[in-house]
């Protein structure tokens, strides 16, 4: 999905939300865009000494729920957010706040990220339950994609 979106454009922004120590920055290799690491600052200050910064991507400390990230980021530009197993862990309210957030703060902006059904959280969540992460149980899931798509505009 990233390179697809990189090919619409001759400049285009790719920010991952949550970034923690994704590598596709590295495996895409890809000089048309600009890459925006987002994360809190023990992860950015983690992924800037294991991987480094690269000229055409740039590493913010922030809350992804706290726009002021969104300064740093050109948003003249087409820009496409990601969030990869980052909105799961909250409250769907809460993502609805964030997804009109990105909405009124960027004129050019696709979202990406990833969620399950509610049949999909029960499992996870027992898995969760068992693992050494029981106190990070997951909260957001879609069963209707269309309409979960409706609420952000509503709010």
């Amino acid at each position: 999905m990233v390179k697809a979106f990189i090919k619409k454009s001759t400049k285009s922004n790719i920010v991952y939300l949550g970034a923690g120590f994704d590598i596709t920055y590295y495996r895409l290799n890809e000089q048309a865009a600009t890459f925006y690491e987002i994360d809190l600052p023990e992860v950015i200050d983690a992924r800037g000494k294991l991987l480094g910064e690269q000229p055409n991507e740039l590493l913010i400390v922030g809350d992804i729920f706290d726009m002021k990230w969104t300064k740093q980021i050109d948003r003249s530009t087409l820009t496409l957010l990601t969030a990869a197993g980052v909105l799961q862990y909250f409250k769907e309210d809460k993502v609805i706040r964030f997804i009109s957030e990105i909405k009124r703060n960027f004129p050019s902006v696709e979202l990406i990220f990833d969620a399950t059904n509610k049949v999909g959280l029960k499992h996870a969540n027992r898995c969760v339950k068992t693992s050494e992460n029981a106190d990070a149980p997951i909260d957001f899931y879609i069963d209707d994609s269309m309409e979960f798509s409706k609420k952000p505009k509503q709010s």
